[in-house]
């Protein structure tokens, strides 16, 4: 049981507070940026769409 406490432990210290595209992702879902790409690899942070000067 230690095993497992120590793997969640350690994955849970690895992960950030917001995903690296969270504000990008937002700003595609209030269309305030356009959605260029494959969503999937947006979401997952394979990709980023491109900004805009908005």
């Amino acid at each position: 049981m230690a095993d497992c406490e120590a793997f969640v432990d350690t994955i849970v210290e690895s992960l950030s507070d917001e995903p690296a595209n969270y504000n990008q992702i937002k700003a595609i879902n209030w269309g305030k940026e356009p959605l260029t790409g494959d969503v999937t690899d947006l979401e997952l942070g394979l990709t980023t769409a491109p900004r805009t000067n908005c």
